[in-house]
């Protein structure tokens, strides 16, 4: 049986997964920033809708990872998509935890 190489779409039902939810933690990224961006929320409530949304980024972003690391490893996937799916994951999951520990970027 011959192994199929490297494609773009991914094959695998844990693939598409981790392709939705790392574009799912894009717009939601952007969406948040847009959210906690203007000053109409008002200085309280702004941190914690601002933390609210990210833990909600963190576990978009953790979601986008497993889903990943599940697909290439268990399924054998080689797309590119789920290549930058995974990293786009890994990048999304520790900048929002840097950002929960207020540790500095």
């Amino acid at each position: 049986m011959q192994k199929a190489g490297i494609s773009i779409l991914p094959r695998s039902s844990p693939g598409r997964w981790s392709v939705g939810l790392a574009v799912a933690s894009i717009v939601f990224f952007a969406l948040s920033e847009v959210l906690t961006g203007f000053e109409v929320l008002g200085a309280g409530n702004t941190h914690a809708l601002a933390t609210a949304l990210t833990v909600i980024l963190a576990a978009i972003s953790g979601g986008a990872l497993a889903a990943g690391v599940i697909s290439l490893t268990k399924s054998g996937e080689r797309s590119v998509l789920v290549f930058l799916a995974v990293a786009v994951g890994l990048y999304s999951l520790v900048s929002a935890i840097v950002s929960l520990l207020g540790l500095p970027k």
